[in-house]
């Protein structure tokens, strides 16, 4: 049997890029505008989980290119991965678990992100409006 393709690897890498470059580029520039908001003044609390997702958008920002070489190692890592595990057949479980877990994790992040901030927003918005 040949080596295996080069062209599924990519795509997925490429793919896992795309999903993993959406929260970490968009994530630093939204943060810090609801840190700068005074929800306290308008009687809205800002839970932990909001507070956690601001301050992960400040250190995203703050350490932006040791973040952007973490993620072109992981993604280094992940094509090999998917490379190792399209091998053989018989790790091809495996390896379209490694597949969704690449996926999953950083959609995950964003609706936890979106719902940490989204729901003090949505008070924040209801208070202000009367």
């Amino acid at each position: 049997m040949g080596s295996p393709s080069w062209k599924s690897p990519i795509l997925w890498t490429t793919l896992h890029a795309i999903l993993w470059f959406l929260p970490l580029a968009l994530l630093p520039p939204i943060a810090p505008r609801f840190d700068e908001m005074s929800f306290a003044d308008y009687g809205v609390e800002l839970s932990a989980s909001a507070r956690w997702v601001i301050q992960i958008g400040h250190m995203l920002a703050n350490l932006m290119p040791i973040v952007a070489a973490a993620l072109l190692i992981v993604l280094a890592f992940d094509f090999a991965a998917i490379r190792h595990f399209r091998s053989r057949p018989d790790r091809r479980p495996a390896g379209r678990l490694w597949i969704a877990f690449m996926a999953v994790l950083p959609m995950m992040f964003v609706g936890f992100a979106v719902i940490a901030i989204g729901l003090p927003w949505m008070a924040f918005r209801h208070r202000l409006a009367g």
